[in-house]
């Protein structure tokens, strides 16, 4: 099992028809996995790790448009395949560093009572880096 949370601001100016419109788009993201994963013991310090599983992720984006505001939000499923790499510090504690691929449904907001199915998903690649307890 494993959650985690990003999130992502931007602030830019968009010309339209002649006119500059201020835009600002806050995005925050958190995702809620179910993984399985098989490890290869490459050496007695060094463990290499293949898995996939299932997410349900939960997107909020807001946007500010000339100081006119919209929020919306919604739950998507998704899967993730990665690898990662661990190095055993002593019998129980690891440090490592790993790689992910998630793709997710497309994001269908309810923006005050209409449901609005977009093109638009939230796949995404990540590297993080990781410390644990092997047990």
């Amino acid at each position: 099992m494993e959650a985690g949370w990003a999130g992502t601001e931007n602030d830019t100016t968009v010309n339209l028809l002649g006119d500059s419109f201020d835009v600002e788009t806050d995005v925050t993201y958190v995702p809620v996995e179910l993984n399985l994963k098989y490890v290869i013991e490459a050496s007695p310090q060094w463990r290499i790790a293949l898995g996939a599983g299932v997410s349900y992720n939960w997107f909020d984006v807001e946007l500010d448009v000339c100081s006119e505001c919209a929020d919306a939000s919604d739950w998507v499923f998704g899967g993730q395949v990665f690898a990662d790499i661990a190095y055993k510090i002593n019998n129980q504690w690891f440090i490592g560093i790993n790689g992910k691929y998630q793709f997710t449904d497309d994001i269908e907001f309810d923006v005050e009572g209409l449901d609005i199915e977009t093109d638009t998903n939230a796949n995404n690649w990540r590297v993080g880096a990781q410390a644990g307890l092997m047990f």
